[in-house]
């Protein structure tokens, strides 16, 4: 998954995986969600945003279907990957 921290009062990174359109957004607040079906572009957009947090609101909140995540289970599975492929 491909990582870039934001800069913002809401949101403090997001996570794309390319393979499955999943977009996992991490919040100043420390809630973690996972939005289903999102586009590369949409995600490049976001991360290259004056404002992530409006972008956010404008084109992403309403727009995908999202479930809760959990903070760290993308650093847990990144090492488990670097276990096995180093």
């Amino acid at each position: 998954m491909e990582r870039k921290k934001l800069r913002g009062a809401t949101l403090r990174e997001a996570g794309f995986d390319a393979r499955d359109g999943r977009l996992e957004l991490h919040f100043a607040n420390g809630d973690v969600r996972v939005y289903k079906g999102v586009q590369r572009e949409v995600f490049e957009r976001l991360c290259a945003a004056p404002n992530a947090g409006s972008y956010f609101d404008d084109r992403i909140r309403d727009e995908y279907p999202w479930e809760r995540g959990s903070a760290g289970a993308g650093d847990a599975a990144k090492r488990a990957a670097d276990d096995l492929f180093g």
